[in-house]
Formats: structure tokens, C-alpha cells, sequence
């Protein structure tokens, strides 16, 4: 229902809105739709100083978004590495802090 009101009103969702989707409910929206989501993000500060902004792809730890030219574009980690969201950089999965990341069992 959550996805469904931010995709029919403005296609805008705060961090928290996102933050409690099921992984189900953010594989469901597209590439596009994710885009439309972060677009109004992708501004100029209020001082009119541009600082580089990092959206992190709530369906993919290996991937995230990057304002350019005010328009976010999806980009990827370096194989092995995840999106860290606190440091907007990639980073060990371990240490990244992805949402839905399961690490390997080990072999026994």
C-alpha cells in the first residue's frame, strides 16, 4: 500500500518510507521509478554549493544512485564490494551494512 501511494501521488519517498519496505515491495519498482523517486533529491544545497549526492539501490547492495547533472544515474560497486550508505562508498560487504545481505555459511 505504501508503494502504491508515493508511485500514484508524486513519486516521492523519504528515507523512512523506504527503509520499511520489504524487499518484495522495492523489487517491484523499476529503474525508472527508482529514478523518479531520487530525482527531486538530486539539487543544489540551499547555500547553491554542489555537494556530490549518493542514493543507495534498496534492490541491489552491489548498486547505487548518483546525482549527475541533477539527474541520479545507476551505477555499480566493483565486483565484491557493496554500497556503504553511511560513507557513500563502496565497501566490504561485511562492513556496508546492506539491508538484505545474507553472508556465505560456511563450509564445515
Amino acid at each position: 500500500m505504501l508503494v502504491a501511494c508515493a508511485l500514484a501521488e508524486d513519486m516521492t519517498m523519504t528515507d523512512e518510507q523506504i527503509d520499511q519496505l520489504s524487499e518484495e515491495q522495492a523489487n517491484a519498482i523499476t529503474d525508472e521509478q527508482w529514478i523518479s523517486i531520487f530525482l527531486p533529491r538530486c539539487r543544489p544545497n540551499p547555500s547553491w554549493k554542489w555537494t556530490s549526492q549518493y542514493f543507495a539501490d534498496p534492490r541491489n547492495c552491489n548498486r547505487f544512485f548518483q546525482c549527475v547533472w541533477f539527474k541520479p544515474v545507476r551505477m555499480s560497486c566493483p565486483a565484491g564490494l557493496h554500497f556503504n550508505r553511511r560513507l557513500n562508498v563502496c565497501d566490504y560487504p561485511a562492513r556496508a551494512g546492506c539491508r538484505w545481505w545474507r553472508p556465505p555459511r560456511s563450509s564445515e
